[in-house]
């Protein structure tokens, strides 16, 4: 089971990086690791303390509308074998909880 989900996230980063690569953001970064800021209270149910959240890529670029300021991007992908069910609104905040619990300031 663990190769399979190893290649279904592989697959879902190619997917995710041809995508960035259309919308002209090919320049990312890929496997970065930013450590999470709040461990304990971003624990996972199997861990104690978090470690790293699910980022994939990592885009930054000058702001064209700020003088001096460099936005962040931080993308993340999912993929799955099976389709998303209907109503899979508690799948997406999940997703959503996992990235916008990062703090990360770059």
């Amino acid at each position: 089971m663990g190769e399979w989900s190893k290649t279904i996230g592989e697959r879902g980063e190619q997917i995710g990086q041809a995508l960035l690569e259309r919308l002209g953001w090919g320049d990312n970064q890929q496997g970065v690791k930013i450590a999470c800021s709040k461990n304990k209270e971003h624990a996972l149910a199997d861990a104690p303390k978090r470690e790293t959240h699910g980022i994939d890529f990592l885009y930054s670029y000058q702001s064209p509308f700020c003088d001096e300021l460099c936005d962040n991007l931080i993308v993340s992908s999912k993929y799955s074998s099976v389709a998303y069910p209907p109503k899979s609104v508690s799948s997406f905040k999940g997703f959503y909880k996992d990235l916008v619990q990062n703090n990360v300031v770059l």
